[in-house]
């Protein structure tokens, strides 16, 4: 092979012991038979080497011949539930770094998954200022950074000799317009996510976040340079909603700090609405009274920060560096301090932030990649394709384009009240140019941004629990309706009353069981876990003219106020068997768990159930449909709230606003899976 290559290169031939010799010349210094010239006698001897060479070539691909055409046929034959075709690592990349290209970045023609080359290997990361630098970004379309080598052919086909990483080679990239093959159900990306308990690897059923390969070393195509993110800032405040309504300005924040190409500058802890419960802390080895909380406290920081194109810092660090050194327009934070907190940091940012957006009745639109940084961006999005798009996602709201000017901001800043709240789901509220780099976030958000190994972990100690349960009840059932419980199958409801603001939805359990079609969706005798603020069945914090509201017949007629609050037609009329919270904590499950906990242990356990209804306008019901939307079971997801039943089961896959989640949170543009 050497001597072939040589040879074709018009180099001299290699002797045994790695001397050049003279091409057309023996070894042994004399010239060749009669009078040929130098290239007739090297023609044999090249034809030699060249057959050789493809023998060689040919017992070495073999069996990855005979592999490819069976798995094809296997692929022709397959059950769906055979055909999980996920993408593999590429090969050829550091061991160290790992790097490959993200998924769908770099697919071809739809039922195939070539990749070329992978890019360069990841340097070691180094830190700077206390933030981690990530290795040279993966760029868009699968393609290494200018003058690396490439992920496609110019036609956007990608190259089949780097498939796997078996040889191959090529430059160029993919198009930036190459759409991802739409996947079904079982043909997800990566492989299963990890999940530690008690320090120990768990396989659990309420593991939906996937390790797709690539995605992890992948950059905001819009970031020119990575050291950009060292010099350009996002902050943002906390809502002063619920939980779910913080956590969907916490994704939004997250999002745009990726795509922007930014440092997130994370808040210091606060006290958040309805999460002051008293608790032992297991750091401070006390009891805890109306504690703080930070997004940290319930996400896997760890893990976000793990991610080489997503860059946080604390708000002290970055008040120590750019605030108390007169780095923000001169500005000094209060008493010239980097430890700042409430009211006084919230001003504090909107004076010196560069950019604070107004969001209601908008959107954010995201460009392709940087050099569309560089034109009008009504101009960009007026192209045929990319507008059809925007309109679909954008309806009846203003697009904000993220323009140069937003880009050279050195710090944006998100405040929580007015126009500015981000009370949106940030899938509905981040256009993306690139429908693949759209699916990317997609993937982030649920692979990167989810609830902490603890809080995991206690929910699928709960879910165990209430599987047990069913399995228990319903062994040696004669109702055929349930027979399937006797697996562990069970429903779940999430009931919202107490001071929730919209009282049309705050009802009774008869109208429950009959908005659902007493047991069209739930079967008698089922086993039924119920999420709710009133476990005691008495509507507690309903009120009436900010009075508490009248109990019995006299609480008849009166909108969020329920005659009979009790959860008895559960049993009598649906001949259900229901479970709360109390009873498994009752029994020790959960023991020692933070308290602040238990509303995202118990979305968890919903998340799991064989079918689902919750109540309109509750965030915390949309995010267990979202979290359904992972498992497969987006489908099997209701409401109970009049005239609300089927709302989920749509034709629509997107919308705006917070009242409900949607399909699009959780499949790409095909309407397939991620």
């Amino acid at each position: 092979r050497r001597a072939v290559l040589r040879g074709a290169q018009g180099l001299p031939w290699m002797s045994p012991e790695g001397v050049p010799t003279r091409v057309g010349r023996r070894r042994d210094g004399r010239r060749g038979a009669g009078n040929r010239t130098g290239g007739e006698r090297r023609g044999p001897r090249v034809l030699v080497f060249v057959l050789l060479a493809v023998a060689g070539a040919c017992a070495l691909l073999w069996p990855y011949a005979l592999h490819h055409v069976g798995a094809l046929d296997g692929l022709m034959h397959a059950s769906p539930a055979e055909d999980a075709r996920a993408s593999l690592p590429l090969k050829g990349t550091s061991s160290e770094a790992g790097v490959a290209i993200p998924h769908g970045l770099a697919e071809a023609s739809p039922g195939r998954r070539d990749h070329g080359p992978p890019p360069a290997p990841a340097p070691a990361r180094a830190q700077a200022g206390g933030v981690a630098r990530a290795p040279p970004r993966v760029s868009l379309g699968g393609h290494a950074p200018s003058g690396g080598p490439g992920g496609a052919s110019s036609s956007g086909r990608a190259s089949h000799g780097g498939n796997s990483g078996h040889g191959g080679g090529g430059s160029g990239g993919a198009s930036p317009t190459d759409r991802a093959a739409p996947r079904s159900g079982q043909d997800r990306a990566g492989r299963k996510g990890k999940l530690m308990c008690g320090g120990k690897a768990t396989d659990s059923e309420v593991i939906y976040w996937r390790e797709v390969p690539g995605d992890r070393d992948f950059e905001s195509p819009i970031t020119p340079h990575h050291d950009e993110h060292h010099l350009k800032y996002l902050t943002f405040q906390y809502d002063q909603g619920g939980w779910n309504n913080i956590r969907m300005g916490m994704e939004i924040v997250i999002v745009c700090g990726h795509a922007m190409g930014r440092t997130l500058v994370s808040p210091p802890q606060q006290k958040l609405y309805l999460l002051g419960k008293t608790h032992y802390d297991e750091k401070k080895k006390r009891q805890v009274r109306a504690p703080a909380f930070s997004f940290a406290d319930f996400f896997d920081l760890d893990l976000l920060a793990s991610h080489n194109g997503f860059h946080v810092t604390t708000m002290d660090d970055f008040l120590a560096r750019e605030g108390t050194t007169g780095q923000l327009h001169g500005i000094l934070p209060p008493n010239n301090s980097s430890d700042v907190w409430g009211p006084s940091l919230w001003s504090y940012l909107n004076e010196v932030a560069d950019v604070k957006p107004t969001w209601s009745g908008k959107f954010l639109a995201m460009p392709r990649d940087s050099a569309d940084l560089q034109k009008d961006p009504t101009a960009v999005v007026n192209e045929p394709h990319l507008a059809e798009r925007l309109q679909k996602f954008g309806g009846r709201r203003t697009a904000v384009f993220y323009d140069k000017k937003m880009q050279d901001a050195k710090v944006v800043h998100f405040p929580a009240g007015g126009g500015h709240r981000l009370l949106q789901h940030w899938y509905a509220f981040t256009f993306f140019a690139d429908p693949k780099v759209q699916s990317f976030y997609k993937r982030f958000v649920r692979d990167f941004m989810r609830y902490k190994d603890v809080i995991q972990c206690a929910g699928a100690e709960l879910v165990r629990a209430i599987r047990e349960d069913a399995r228990i009840l319903n062994s040696g059932s004669g109702n055929a309706s349930v027979s399937a419980t006797s697996d562990g199958d069970y429903y779940a409801l999430h009931v919202r009353r107490g001071d929730f603001q919209f009282k049309q939805v705050k009802i009774s359990a008869t109208e429950i069981v009959k908005n659902l079609g007493v047991n069209a969706i739930i079967p008698r005798g089922a086993v039924v876990y119920i999420s709710t603020d009133d476990p005691k069945g008495v509507c507690q914090n309903c009120v009436f003219q900010r009075k508490p509201c009248p109990q019995g017949a006299a609480a008849r007629g009166i909108v969020g106020c329920i005659e009979d609050p009790s959860w008895d037609a559960f049993r009598e009329l649906a001949g259900w068997k229901v479970r709360f919270l109390g009873d498994y904590l009752n029994r020790g499950v959960l023991k020692d768990v933070n308290p602040n906990y238990y509303g995202m242990i118990e979305s968890i356990a919903c998340s799991r159930a064989k079918a689902f209804a919750g109540t309109w306008w509750s965030t915390f019901t949309g995010y267990i449909h979202r979290l359904r939307g992972y498992h497969g079971l987006g489908e099997e997801t209701y409401y109970h709230s009049p005239g609300r039943r089927d709302a989920a089961r749509s034709e629509v896959s997107v919308g705006h606003g917070f009242s409900r989640e949607w399909r699009a949170g959780w499949t790409d543009d095909g309407g397939e899976l991620i």
